[in-house]
C-alpha cells in the first residue's frame, strides 16, 4: 500500500504528531473548521541557512473570522535563537452536560509555540512548532519519543496586514497521484502529514506552491 494512500488505522505516533503541531489547528482548524497539513520534517535546514528575520513580523495580530465571530489574537515578539516566539490566544467553546442539559462552555485559551521565517525562493513562509515543555530531568528521557510537527504557511506582507495560506489537504492529495512515491503523507484525525524530508519539502514549495497552497487566505491585521 503506497504511504499517501492510508485513510485509517494510523499509527498512534503519527496521531501524537498532529496533537503536538496544534497551532495550525488553534489557529484555523480549532476555530474555523479547516483540516490542516502538517509536516514531520522542518522547511529550514539544519543549519537555519534559509532562516531570515524580519521585523515587521513582530507586534501584536488579530484574526476576527474565528468560530462564532471569536477573534484570535497572535502576539510574535524576539527571540535571542533563530527563531520568533509566539503566543496565540483564542476561544474554544465546547458542549457539556450540566444539570443534565447540554451547554455550551466558552474558555480563552493561550498557547506558545517557536515560530521561524523561512524563505524559499523568494517567497517567505512560517515554519511553527510547538513549544516543547519538558524539564532537563525528563527531557533525556522523554526527546527520543517525541516528534515536533510543523505548520507551514505561505506569508505576505502587505501593509499593517499579515496574509497567510496555508498547504491544501486536498490539493496535496492531487498531486500525490500524479507524483506517486515522491509525495509521501499519511492520513491522521482529518488531517495531512507530510513525511517528506526538508530538501524534498524546499523543492515542493519552490516549485509547486501554486499547485498545493490554499486559494483561501487568512488575513491577520496589526493591533496599534
Amino acid at each position: 500500500m503506497d504511504v499517501f494512500s492510508v485513510t485509517h488505522g494510523v499509527p498512534a505516533r503519527w496521531r501524537f504528531i498532529t496533537t503536538l503541531a496544534t497551532v495550525g489547528l488553534f489557529i484555523i482548524a480549532a476555530v474555523s473548521g479547516c483540516h490542516s497539513v502538517i509536516s514531520v520534517y522542518p522547511l529550514y535546514d539544519s543549519a537555519d541557512k534559509n532562516v531570515i528575520k524580519d521585523p515587521r513580523i513582530v507586534g501584536s495580530w488579530k484574526w476576527n473570522e474565528g468560530q462564532n465571530g471569536d477573534p484570535v489574537t497572535v502576539v510574535v515578539s524576539e527571540s535571542k535563537e533563530s527563531h520568533y516566539d509566539v503566543t496565540c490566544t483564542g476561544v474554544m467553546r465546547s458542549d457539556r452536560l450540566i444539570n443534565r442539559k447540554v451547554e455550551t462552555v466558552a474558555k480563552t485559551v493561550s498557547k506558545r509555540y517557536d515560530l521561524r521565517l523561512v524563505k524559499v525562493g523568494a517567497t517567505h513562509f512560517l515554519d511553527i512548532a510547538p513549544r516543547r515543555v519538558l524539564g532537563p530531568e525528563t527531557a533525556a528521557e522523554y526527546e527520543p519519543l517525541l516528534i515536533t510537527g510543523h505548520y507551514i504557511v505561505e506569508c505576505t506582507f502587505r501593509g499593517k496586514s499579515l496574509l497567510l495560506r496555508q498547504i491544501s489537504p486536498q490539493r496535496i492529495r492531487e498531486l500525490a497521484k500524479q507524483k506517486g512515491s515522491k509525495l509521501t503523507f499519511v492520513e491522521s484525525t482529518g488531517n495531512l502529514v507530510l513525511t517528506i524530508k526538508t530538501e524534498e519539502l524546499q523543492r515542493l514549495l519552490r516549485e509547486d506552491a501554486r499547485l498545493v497552497l490554499d486559494e483561501r487566505v487568512i488575513l491577520l491585521k496589526r493591533l496599534e
